[in-house]
């Protein structure tokens, strides 16, 4: 059997390709704007260019799996989701009655209103929302294509993740843990609406039983009928597995905040489905949540625990434990001001936050090194007129007394040089008990570059279980990223780069109370 796979490079599709690739099955994979090894790139909305392509591959089974799954952005451009979610189906289709290729299409439980479940193959569809709508469009082109429901089979799925993840926001099940991970804002998650999460593995082994041994035509309805959550009993589930307090995300009985309308329940059951499902283990949202979130668990922080000889922390300093940012700024200002150089404080935030101040200045003020360094020596003089003015992070005390009370292996890596860091270490004292110090005298390359948090790894790191980094600006956090998956980032939801830093992957905290 020789498959093609159409959207081989998206979430669902890389499973599938994974788990038919482990099984010796001939499978090629579509990708579209990111290369994939072992995937072609096909355009599917040009049909002769496709079927030319297709009767190169010779394919017995082309998996329909192309699709626009944001509801919002179903809502928003009628024209480009027409194109993703009806023609491009359509036109496999075509392709595949006229060469006498099996076709499956991946469609969605969202075809239908949730008002009376469950649904079942045969239920009338009632889409609510552009998405579902395009999708059953896709069903019917694709039904009238064949006429011949021997020849298709159409999969109806929920909503749907993996562990095979490039990033949270993938996967609507998956977004939802991003805010458990943001205490910066807080959130409205839908108390109304019921899911029932299948883990994409389970379809992709389904997939494989069904082509192997020819058992499916027709539409079909695949489900997990165990798993019973709405969004925000979801999040209070990856809360539990993150060990993180979920206060800040608020339930909503409504959905009236959400631009597209969810349906309020689409249990689905399907007859032949349920036999298979009997015979096979259903991946539970407690036990895929847990193997998706694996990487960013860790022990307590705040606490002594058995764990403490499992952590190694690494954490920047100016801004992150000690409140120094506007110290800097005036400090930069000041000595600049001799320069004529005016410098407020965003354009401090952006330059200090995002790259290098000595790159700045050369490229902007044709400084040149002695001069960049005569000007850094008046900083760290004009830096002594603010030193009152230095202080901890919010919570950054109790997490020092915590490291040094329980012997946690940290190391300190900052941009600032040894002479700034002995400033911060006269004025508060609890800086000079902590003694693992990457200083800017220790490596060449500032951050973005990894090399700061790399030199902390040779000289301190003990092979910890865990590897935590703290930081608060973006070239910190390019750095750390490097090193490791686990990073808090300290900020508010008014500074420049937070619209970019909330991308990541990461905890997103207001300071180290939020730990």
């Amino acid at each position: 059997m020789k498959v093609l796979l159409c959207g081989g490079s998206g979430l669902v599709g890389r499973t599938i390709f994974k788990i038919f690739k482990s099984n010796d099955i001939n499978i090629i994979g579509t990708f579209n704007s990111k290369y994939y090894d072992n995937m072609i790139n096909l355009d599917f909305l040009n049909i002769e260019e496709l079927e030319n392509a297709i009767t190169d591959i010779k394919p017995d089974v082309i998996i329909s799996n192309i699709a626009e799954r944001q509801n919002e952005i179903c809502e928003n451009n009628w024209n480009k989701i027409k194109q993703i979610n009806i023609d491009i189906p359509y036109n496999i289709s075509l392709i595949c009655k006229k060469h006498n290729i099996f076709m499956v299409h991946i469609s969605t439980d969202y075809v239908y209103d949730g008002i009376i479940p469950p649904f079942t193959p045969n239920s009338n569809p009632n889409p609510l929302q552009n998405y579902g709508i395009s999708k059953l469009i896709a069903e019917k082109r694709i039904i009238s294509n064949f006429n011949d429901k021997t020849k298709y089979l159409i999969l109806r799925v929920p909503v749907l993740y993996s562990d095979d993840m490039i990033n949270l926001e993938e996967s609507a099940v998956s977004l939802i843990v991003k805010k458990v991970m943001n205490k910066i804002e807080c959130f409205k998650e839908d108390n109304y609406s019921i899911r029932r999460p299948v883990y994409i593995e389970d379809i992709a082994n389904f997939l494989l039983h069904a082509l192997k041994n020819k058992t499916y035509t027709g539409i079909h309805c695949f489900y997990n009928k165990y798993d019973i959550y709405t969004k925000f009993k979801i999040a209070q589930l990856a809360g539990d597995i993150l060990n993180k307090d979920t206060s800040h995300i608020i339930p909503s009985d409504n959905c009236v905040y959400q631009t597209a309308l969810r349906p309020r329940d689409t249990q689905l059951y399907d007859e032949e489905i349920e036999k298979y499902l009997m015979n096979n283990n259903t991946t539970l949202l407690n036990d895929g949540l847990n193997t998706l979130l694996n990487k960013f668990k860790h022990p307590n922080l705040n606490i002594n625990n058995d764990y403490t000889n499992d952590l190694f922390l690494l954490v920047d300093l100016d801004g992150t434990i000690v409140d120094s940012e506007i110290v800097q700024w005036k400090s930069y200002r000041d000595a600049l001001k001799e320069y004529n150089i005016e410098y407020d404080f965003e354009t401090f935030t952006k330059i200090c936050h995002n790259g290098d101040v000595k790159k700045y200045l050369i490229e902007n003020y044709n400084f040149t090194i002695e001069k960049f360094n005569e000007m850094k020596e008046m900083k760290k003089k004009y830096m002594l007129n603010y030193i009152d003015e230095l202080k901890l992070i919010d919570g950054a005390d109790i997490f020092i007394n915590n490291i040094l009370k329980n012997k946690i292996n940290y190391c300190i890596v900052t941009n600032s040089s040894v002479e700034t860091i002995n400033i911060y270490k006269k004025k508060i004292p609890l800086i000079d008990k902590l003694q693992n110090f990457i200083s800017r005298n220790d490596y060449n390359d500032a951050k973005p570059s990894s090399e700061c948090f790399k030199l902390a790894i040779k000289k301190y790191y003990n092979n910890e279980k865990y590897i935590i980094g703290f930081e608060n600006s973006i070239c910190g956090l390019k750095a750390l990223g490097d090193v490791t998956n686990i990073i808090y980032f300290i900020t508010y939801k008014e500074y420049i780069f937070y619209e970019q830093v909330k991308n990541n992957d990461i905890f997103l905290i207001k300071d180290f109370k939020d730990i």
